[in-house]
């Protein structure tokens, strides 16, 4: 006797199965495009080969605890939960009228920032850049699991500076990632980093929004070592009318990749190859003073070419001279020590400004940077002082002279030094470079006051070829910015109100 409550009609239970089917389709399709499976996959790796004692069949509980710990748990439940929940933004898509895409960003807080467990006079904070656009979370208390808070529009601009129309085709072409920093304030008002990840943000593109976890990882050394994660959620604002099919953003990803290591490899070939011509040409050559790669925040080796781009102050610096005195406020630090190791990591810009302070090397390339931004020939210097290694910019003038600049004083001093004049602190030059170019010191001395700073010429200077600098930089289109202290409003005023006309007009 089966009770008429369990009875089943045949047709309900075909139909309850295509249910069921398409619901783990939908499931499966929703964890494959928000990258939820290749994250399992790398960090299964990651900690199998950390854990060579561990058995896959018997230690099972083991493996998924470390994934709960790392966030990986809470991101499929998330994933999940946008899967089948409306996407409700709380920001109209009016806002994104006018032609060009906008990326709706909101910080929802953060986990596992284990560091943070016993300091609680301290503050940490989560900037955020992208393109020439940053901002920040205001400041919380410091805890493992930080409440940041914060939500903001960023708006997308082609190669050209010009708006991106909302297509997700012509998005898929943006390399610029989001980049995520968090600071700690300490009692003293000093900041230092956190921990840093580059977000690649082009895969809501197969599905116009998406929560997720990101992991931030400490600097240099401890770039493999997690500092803690944060929670996001992105949209894509207005929602395209068609998004990129499945598969197309990992297929541009691996393209991308590709390429990239394939440039790298082409790059340290070469200059290898240079490295050995540079030397054979004087056995002195090897001893001088010089630099062609160093690791940024990710613990990735790049040339130190891209550690410099051309940076417009707009309105908040008038002239080269208060560049050189807004760089010379910021903090100087001392290179990190790990039982005698340093740690030597070259901040980008966007890190320099969001700890408001560095290394010497960090001044100089972003003093240059702020230089170059002004339309002048400018180039970082690595030498020698009486203390050492020393790193410093130097700038050529369109008559000849040649100025020294000192980027953690502001000071400046002609080269070679006129009667009078301010004696600089210089003993050696080894190589210059900015975001083009990269020469090498072959004049018979390296002594600064004996040196020409006529880089054109090949007798003098030992240059790299500027198509092969061009190809290793990272092709990123957009710089950092700053932002001034105090907002004009005067001139905020004028643009909401042009603004408002241009909407006003497209709604009419």
């Amino acid at each position: 006797y089966v009770p008429a409550s369990r009875l089943v009609n045949p047709h309900e239970a075909d139909a309850a199965s295509a249910d069921i089917a398409k619901l783990r389709e939908t499931i499966h399709e929703q964890l494959r495009s928000g990258g939820v499976y290749q994250n399992i996959r790398a960090f299964a790796r990651e900690f199998i080969r950390e854990h060579s004692e561990f058995d896959a069949k018997a230690d099972q509980d083991q493996l998924v605890s470390a994934l709960r710990e790392k966030g990986v748990i809470d991101s499929v439940t998330r994933s999940l939960g946008a899967a089948f929940s409306p996407t409700p933004s709380q920001i109209s898509d009016s806002v994104a009228r006018g032609g060009r895409a906008v990326l709706h960003l909101s910080v929802n807080g953060g986990r596992g920032f284990m560091h943070s467990q016993s300091d609680h006079r301290s503050t940490l904070m989560l900037h955020i850049g992208f393109q020439s656009q940053r901002y920040h979370t205001a400041a919380v208390p410091s805890s493992p699991d930080p409440r940041f808070r914060h939500t903001c529009l960023l708006n997308m601009a082609q190669s050209t500076g010009d708006p991106m129309p909302p297509d997700a085709n012509r998005m898929v072409g943006c390399v610029d990632p989001i980049i995520l920093v968090v600071t700690k304030e300490h009692p003293d008002s000093s900041r230092t980093i956190v921990g840093y990840h580059a977000l690649e943000w082009r895969r809501i593109l197969e599905t116009g929004w998406v929560t997720m976890v990101v992991e931030i990882a400490g600097l240099g050394s401890a770039s493999r070592v997690p500092a803690g994660v944060v929670e996001l959620s992105l949209e894509l604002l207005p929602r395209p009318g068609q998004l990129c099919a499945s598969g197309t953003i990992q297929a541009q990803l691996s393209a991308e990749r590709d390429r990239e290591v394939s440039a790298d490899r082409k790059f340290l070939g070469l200059v290898k190859r240079w490295w050995q011509e540079y030397v054979s040409l004087d056995r002195c050559h090897e001893n001088r003073a010089m630099r062609l790669i160093a690791r940024n925040e990710s613990g990735v080796s790049r040339p130190v070419c891209s550690f410099v781009a051309p940076l417009m102050s707009d309105d908040w610096l008038d002239s080269p001279w208060q560049a050189a005195r807004f760089v010379s406020l910021i903090r100087v630090d001392r290179e990190d020590e790990i039982g005698g190791y340093k740690s030597d990591v070259w901040r980008t810009t966007h890190s320099i400004l969001c700890q408001r302070g560095g290394h010497v090397a960090d001044h100089a390339t972003l003093l240059c940077s702020l230089l170059l931004g002004f339309g002048l020939d400018a180039y970082v210097c690595i030498g020698t002082d009486g203390a050492g290694e020393a790193v410093w910019v130097v700038t050529r003038e369109t008559h000849g002279e040649v100025i020294f600049w000192e980027s953690t004083t502001g000071s400046r001093s002609p080269h070679p030094t006129r009667p009078g004049s301010a004696e600089h602190r210089y003993v050696s030059v080894g190589c210059v470079f900015n975001h083009t170019s990269f020469w090498a010191n072959r004049q018979p001395t390296d002594l600064v006051h004996d040196c020409s700073f006529a880089l054109e010429d090949s007798a003098l200077w030992f240059g790299l070829d500027q198509h092969l600098i061009q190809q290793a930089v990272p092709r990123i289109q957009f710089g950092c910015a700053l932002v001034g202290p105090i907002p004009d409003r005067s001139r905020v005023q004028r643009s909401l109100g042009e603004e408002l006309k241009q909407l006003i007009e497209q709604h009419r």
